[in-house]
């Protein structure tokens, strides 16, 4: 703002205030000289921005201010002393005039201040985060597993042996033909349980055609505590079903709509094994059986990636394909038959499936290695000997 300059009136009271303080003639001429020199300079000079001369802190440059300053003319210490050079002078009056009539009300004209002192803020404490981790990847699970087990010959305790020196095996899938000849409650009981029974606590079944032979099964079911026809389980991050091929498995059978179900809502899991008796493909002294391939096609579909079989009294290994036998390296199922518990070998047929391995010469059983993401197989014969081996990645 543009600073109000003593008009003619104003220097007259100043006058009259400067000789009630002092009457000295000469003061009183150099006030007016002083103030005359003011006017005529303020009419062309700036504002000073420096605001100076209110020395009684009432925020404005008055006859009062002037009074102390006048009160304390010629004498030294900082109580008027306007240009800091330790007393009170013609200078300081100056200072004071040019500032006459001003308020401190902001803007160009407000004193140089200090700004409040505002005690540093502490950012808040956040507790330190620590980065998202990954779960850790399940530890590897073990498995054996074959069918066509315990005809009274003996064999199914030398397969039975190769579970029991193993202390990594953690289950037992039982995949079909467990007692012969028709799988009654004695045929559990005096052929099966004395070798593979010691397994019964972490073993998974499914029935084979000779478990038919006893009306209902029911030999199957009594030893198995009344086990479901068709079940699923999740084991160390893997879904697994076990299937019935003794009943119906058509397309809108029961089974079938149940399959369907469990595998869209096990969809999340990474790995899928399923396993029945009857093979969908094999060259045995059983052959292709079409009437399992619903179970193929609608586990193809859902992307599951491994599935064992029986029936036929062999060792055969398929290559990853369609239901079709078809090879298919980016979505096919990885299937195996392993008939070799202990019944009666067979001998060789034909197969439209993509037969890689085969070998029907020796009883044994198939020891699969699980892991989060994939699977490794070994094929190991009573001699302990490992006949076939691989790994494979689940979809």
């Amino acid at each position: 703002m543009t600073a109000r300059i003593p008009h003619k009136t104003q220097i007259t009271k100043i006058t009259k205030a400067i000789g009630k303080q002092h009457a000295k003639p000469m003061i009183i001429a150099a006030v007016l000289a002083v103030a005359g020199i003011v006017f005529l300079w303020q009419s062309f000079a700036a504002v000073n921005p420096n605001l100076q001369g209110d020395l009684n802190g009432d925020n404005k440059v008055t006859i009062s201010d002037l009074s102390i300053l006048l009160s304390n003319f010629n004498k030294t210490g900082d109580a008027a002393d306007l240009n800091g050079d330790g007393k009170t002078t013609i200078a300081d009056l100056s200072i004071l005039l040019s500032n006459w009539g001003k308020t401190y009300s902001g803007g160009g004209t407000t004193p140089p201040t200090t700004p409040p002192t505002t005690p540093p803020t502490t950012p808040p404490t956040t507790p330190p985060t620590t980065p998202p981790t990954t779960p850790p990847a399940e530890p590897d699970f073990v498995i054996a597993a074959a069918g066509d087990i315990a005809d009274g010959r003996g064999y199914e305790k030398k397969t039975a042996a190769l579970i029991t020196a193993d202390s990594s095996i953690q289950a037992v899938l039982a995949l079909g033909d467990l007692a012969y000849d028709k799988g009654s409650d004695s045929d559990f009981k005096n052929k099966y349980d004395p070798s593979w029974g010691q397994f019964k606590a972490k073993t998974k079944p499914t029935p084979g055609n000779h478990e038919y032979d006893t009306g209902g099964a029911s030999g199957y079911f009594n030893y198995w505590n009344k086990i479901a026809d068709y079940y699923s389980f999740n084991l160390n991050g893997w879904h697994f079903i076990s299937l019935n091929s003794n009943i119906a498995r058509t397309e809108g059978s029961a089974q079938m709509k149940w399959l369907q179900t469990d595998l869209s809502q096990n969809a999340s899991a990474k790995c899928t094994l399923a396993f029945w008796h009857h093979p969908r493909f094999s060259s045995g002294d059983h052959t292709d059986d079409s009437s399992v391939k619903p179970f193929y096609q609608a586990l193809y579909n859902a992307d599951a990636d491994l599935i064992l079989q029986g029936h036929s009294h062999i060792y055969e290994k398929y290559a990853v394909a369609d239901a079709d036998g078809k090879k298919d390296e980016a979505k096919g199922i990885r299937s195996f038959v392993v008939g070799t518990g202990g019944g009666n070998l067979d001998s060789i047929s034909s197969t439209k499936g993509p037969l890689e391995y085969r070998n029907n010469k020796v009883y044994g059983v198939m020891k699969l290695t699980l892991s989060s993401n994939g699977y490794s197989w070994k094929f190991i014969d009573i001699d302990n000997k490992v006949l076939d081996e691989g790994t494979g990645t689940c979809h």
